[in-house]
């Protein structure tokens, strides 16, 4: 899929991630911090230095080395750049991972 389809033809910012989507991942991340010990907001960190890369940012002349955040991913993979993180690539790898350490969420 391409990131158009993630971006709002009306005013051109890219479409957030649905109130679903994240209430679906911040409850897996506390169902991680109750079966395995620490808090979500540690788990949330853990799994986005695990998952997805570090970018290099210039700033004031020196480069900085800095986490990607999972606000500014685009919903679906670009076919056209393979290599990038999505949300749904980062989702899917963190229930994977988590699933092998006996955590996820009841259907």
């Amino acid at each position: 899929m391409s990131l158009l389809a993630d971006i709002c033809p009306t005013c051109g910012h890219r479409k957030p991630r649905s109130k679903p989507q994240n209430s679906r991942y911040w409850a897996l991340l506390t169902k991680a911090s109750e079966k395995l010990g620490h808090s979500k907001d540690v788990w949330h960190v853990f799994l986005v230095d695990k998952f997805l890369p570090m970018r290099i940012v210039l700033i004031c002349g020196q480069e900085k080395l800095i986490r990607t955040s999972t606000h500014n991913l685009p919903m679906h993979p670009d076919i056209n750049r393979p290599n990038d993180p999505s949300w749904e690539t980062y989702t899917l790898q963190v229930e994977a991972f988590l699933s092998e350490h006996g955590v996820y969420l009841e259907h």
